[in-house]
């Protein structure tokens, strides 16, 4: 028997458990991850393949800083290659083709660093889309009155920076000294004393984001998306940071990628970094002609 008829059938037996343990795609919000790591999504193309022949719609969901973009010291810095868009850019053009920017950066903020033309842009994790922001609420209100707290206690501190979201806010420390971040840390755990539940910390790559509890994440924002998907659809998502994990644990159908380092992880697969990311998009050009 060939390698990769052997790997249909281990694929088979973990898409029978996913069915049976989650019917209806949604993992409930519970941990499933993958103590030795994913599979290098190269490893298994051919797979990838063989799902390709069957699929009649191909959905693409991305994260853009540290997926489709190398990570800066600076968000400013962050460029998107005229390759990868140029490739984006293509298969929004395809029929029955949808390509998707989820990311945490504000949607003004995320359309003009990704200028992807025909693509659909989600910000705030999934929060924010064409149709604008939720209405301000109490939790609204509440972000506001953590930043005027958190401020004045960041304001010394070397190579800190406390980014206004709107509906949430980003203590960036990528560019401080350890000694320094782990200040903004604690001075972010002070500042969130007596809010009762109405805030959530997301811990990212050298950023910890403050989001209302009521914002649901990049979970459910994929959860929403794949509504009306049916077996004919073939869901890619890649993305590098902890704030994607809800979105692979809720897409136990798609292609979850992984990208960066090997580590714990509900993503099926993993991909090294962004100049892999763009080498998968060449590949999947191909295929799909």
């Amino acid at each position: 028997m060939s390698w990769w008829k052997s790997a249909q059938k281990r694929e088979n037996r973990r898409k029978r458990h996913w069915r049976k343990k989650f019917p209806h795609g949604d993992s409930g919000g519970r941990k499933v991850l993958r103590r030795g790591g994913p599979l290098h999504l190269f490893a298994r193309w051919e797979l990838i393949r063989r799902r390709l022949r069957r699929t009649r719609r191909l959905v693409l969901m991305l994260d853009f800083d540290g997926t489709l973009a190398p990570l800066r010291a600076r968000r400013s810095q962050a460029r998107l290659g005229s390759g990868v868009r140029r490739l984006l850019e293509s298969f929004a053009r395809r029929p029955n083709t949808a390509v998707y920017l989820i990311s945490g950066r504000r949607l003004a903020d995320l359309r003009r660093h990704a200028r992807i033309a025909g693509a659909r842009f989600l910000g705030l994790h999934g929060c924010e889309s064409a149709r604008g922001l939720p209405p301000p609420s109490r939790a609204y209100r509440m972000i506001r009155k953590l930043k005027r707290r958190l401020a004045p206690r960041l304001r010394n501190l070397r190579g800190i920076e406390l980014e206004d979201k709107g509906l949430g806010l980003g203590l960036h420390y990528r560019l401080a000294a350890p000694h320094t971040a782990a200040l903004a840390r604690a001075a972010l755990r002070q500042a969130l004393r007596g809010f009762n539940g109405c805030l959530r910390v997301i811990d990212g790559k050298k950023v910890r984001e403050v989001l209302p509890s009521e914002n649901p994440g990049k979970g459910a924002a994929v959860t929403s998306l794949a509504r009306g998907w049916t077996a004919s659809t073939l869901a890619f998502y890649l993305g590098d940071d902890t704030s994607d994990e809800p979105a692979f644990r809720n897409l136990p159908e798609a292609v979850t990628v992984l990208v960066g380092r090997r580590r714990r992880t509900a993503a099926r697969y993993r991909l090294r970094g962004p100049e892999e990311v763009r080498e998968f998009l060449e590949r999947l050009e191909l295929e799909v002609g």
